[in-house]
């Protein structure tokens, strides 16, 4: 069985990207899609919040910006924007991979598209 794994970020992906999921494939989403292939809700996916908060308050306690220590006020929000999202995408293609070989990763073009952020320092200033 060859399978690909395809990263979609949107709940209206690209027709032309979508036509190519096959029934074998993965869908890595946290939109809900009925697409052909396997979906994986990647918010539903469980990563270690412990040590993640605690390595986090590690890198604030010896990170310092400009002559200041990290900004606390903003720890919450990278947390819940940056890292929390990350470490479910990260936990999410190890368990996949750890299921068999996987062809082809396929990301949406959102992923490389305009930079658009969803961390806002200026809401804790």
């Amino acid at each position: 069985m060859t399978r690909r794994l395809f990263v979609l970020y949107t709940a209206d992906p690209d027709r032309a990207l979508t036509d190519r999921i096959g029934p074998d494939d993965v869908v890595l989403t946290d939109h809900v899609i009925s697409l052909p292939g396997r979906r994986i809700d990647l918010a539903a996916e469980v990563i270690d919040d412990v040590a993640l908060i605690d390595a986090l308050r590690e890198v604030a306690d010896r990170v310092s910006i400009g002559d200041g220590a990290f900004p606390r006020a903003f720890i919450n929000n990278l947390y819940t924007c940056s890292v929390t999202p990350l470490f479910r995408l990260i936990a999410a293609l190890k368990r996949i991979l750890a299921e068999g070989p996987v062809a082809e990763v396929v990301f949406e073009a959102g992923a490389t598209g305009p930079f658009i952020s969803t961390y806002y320092m200026a809401e804790h200033e």
